[in-house]
């Protein structure tokens, strides 16, 4: 489901936004021929969407900026 979910090609991204910008956003999606849809929620410490994922926003935040690091440290140590 996560591939499914955040996988971004050409045609497909994801976007958080505060709750007070929702509206907004899918108005200004269907004004543009958009298709747009709320997959879920970021509440608190937690991201929730629907009952497939449920993860801590702090490991979510390693992930994501570790990840060219990570990347990084594995490409040296396969040359040496």
């Amino acid at each position: 489901p996560d591939v499914f979910l955040f996988g971004e090609d050409q045609s497909r991204i994801i976007l958080t936004v505060g709750r007070e910008d929702v509206d907004r956003l899918m108005d200004l999606a269907s004004s543009e021929g958009i298709d747009a849809a709320v997959i879920g929620e970021v509440n608190g410490s937690n991201l929730q969407i629907n009952n497939e994922i449920s993860l801590h926003v702090s490991k979510l935040a390693e992930v994501f900026f570790g990840a060219v690091e990570r990347y990084m440290l594995r490409a040296v140590s396969q040359e040496l």
